[in-house]
């Protein structure tokens, strides 16, 4: 036992002396310690990371320290409005960003999208796809992370004429089956689950479609070369018998609410026709026909203000915009996909957002104690977290010199909460990992200082 008694400042500390079992257990609390201090039967020196230097030091994934100097927060992302789609027929998802008039390919979808299959914005930088192509495939994609997740199976197989629509609610989505049935459904995104709606009027199949008015309906296309055009009652779970439809609708039929009055058309089956329903008359007219025929993969999708963007299918690349005051069409205005859109194809908007990324990491350099087998004996992080938020820890060591960013050794994870003070592993080289996530965009998880006492 060394006996050089060697400056310190402890404002806190607590010791506790197992004499019977040989150990000795320290526990402390978030108020600064510094420099190595003796305690009655071994020496714990400790290491700070606290200011911003200290921060910058490590490798920082989706965090930041510039907002708060000398804290750590998750990143902020402003976004511009965009459309996602599938393009059908394949694994594609693609980014089209409005302001910069480009599409980027995203990760791709986990199968094939098929027919009755295609994608809808649902919220909280989330995008739910129902696979179709006779599956009951149903997925999530998170913006943020571009990462996929697999959901609750669709209660039958989906496949033409299957159709999402957008959020409607208190948690919800609904869906059509399509597959020449009647079957309709909701799904729960906090629960995931999905239950069995009222049955739609007729067989869907061929060009049927979902929009929601952001109110309390629902509107539908039947397809399968009908004029038959519906409205569901979410909170009666009814159906009604709107006003019939120009022409008749079949493959690549779509529907797009332009958030105030009327919803657009495309009545597919190889035709150009273009139409528009007036909500608060249930009726309806036809408009400038898009330049070209629309097919299966036909999608209509609204920015709710100034335009209404297109996909015409038919296994080709186009992509459309209308401008609504002006009643034309043009595809010069914006930049076609590199891809052919077919049975699958779907547009879906999301407006521009601000806010904290979902998840980030902060590691830490790596530590030499300077002695072999040095025994990390304990690890304490002062954080803020609120509701939704949080901030684990990971940690590793070994007696051998490793870069902060090598694979190995192992990541393992520590205990919680902070003070931890038993199963931490022991080596002369060092490194801790915080990860921080939020189930909330506006808000962060906060973490201020990191200690390792080890001896």
């Amino acid at each position: 036992m060394k006996t050089t008694t060697l400056g310190i400042i402890v404002l806190s500390l607590v010791i506790i002396s197992l004499s019977t079992f040989g150990t000795t257990h320290a526990y402390f609390n978030s108020r600064q310690v510094t420099g190595p201090h003796l305690v009655s039967t071994w020496q714990s020196t400790f290491w700070t990371q606290t200011t911003q230097a200290d921060f910058l030091a490590g490798i920082l994934v989706n965090v930041n320290t510039s907002a708060s100097p000398g804290s750590v927060i998750l990143d902020n992302q402003t976004t511009g409005p965009s459309i996602y789609a599938t393009t059908g027929s394949s694994r594609n998802f693609l980014l089209y960003n409005i302001s910069n008039n480009t599409w980027v390919a995203r990760n791709i979808t986990p199968a094939t999208v098929g027919a009755g299959g295609g994608a809808r914005y649902i919220g909280l930088g989330n995008v739910s796809v129902i696979r179709g192509g006779n599956s009951k495939v149903f997925w999530i994609y998170n913006i943020s992370t571009n990462t996929w997740s697999v959901k609750s199976i669709t209660p039958s197989n989906v496949n033409t004429g299957g159709s999402l629509s957008d959020y409607i609610g208190s948690g919800n989505i609904s869906a059509l089956r399509g597959a020449n049935t009647k079957e309709f459904w909701r799904y729960n995104i906090s629960s995931d689950t999905w239950s069995v709606k009222a049955n739609a009027p007729g067989n869907v199949g061929a060009g049927g479609a979902l929009v929601y008015d952001n109110g309390n309906y629902i509107y539908a296309f039947n397809g399968t070369n009908t004029r038959n055009f519906w409205r569901y009652n979410i909170s009666s779970d009814t159906w009604s018998v709107k006003a019939n439809a120009p022409g008749n609708v079949g493959a690549g039929g779509a529907l797009a609410y332009d958030n105030g009055n009327y919803i657009y058309a495309f009545n597919g089956s190889s035709k150009p026709s273009f139409w528009r329903y007036n909500i608060s008359g249930d009726s309806w007219s036809s408009l400038t026909n898009i330049p070209g025929n629309v097919g299966a993969g036909g999608s209509l999708v609204s920015d709710k203000g100034n335009y209404i963007y297109a996909f015409n299918g038919s296994s080709k690349p186009s992509f459309w915009r209308y401008d609504i005051s002006n009643s034309i069409w043009s595809d010069a205005a914006v930049a076609n996909p590199t891809l052919n859109v077919g049975a699958g194809g779907s547009l879906t908007y999301v407006a521009g957002s601000s806010g904290y990324k979902s998840s980030g990491a902060l590691a830490s350099p790596v530590y030499d104690t300077g002695n072999a087998g040095a025994r990390w004996d304990s690890l304490f992080w002062d954080s803020a977290t609120v509701s939704g938020t949080n901030i684990t820890f990971e940690v590793r060591a070994s007696n051998t010199l490793f870069a902060k960013t090598d694979a190995s050794p192992d990541w393992q994870q520590s205990g919680w909460p902070s003070p931890v003070n038993s199963g931490l592993p022991s080596g002369r080289y060092l490194q801790w990992r915080a990860s921080l996530s939020t189930g909330d965009t506006a808000k962060t998880p906060i973490l201020n200082e990191v200690r390792v006492w080890y001896s």
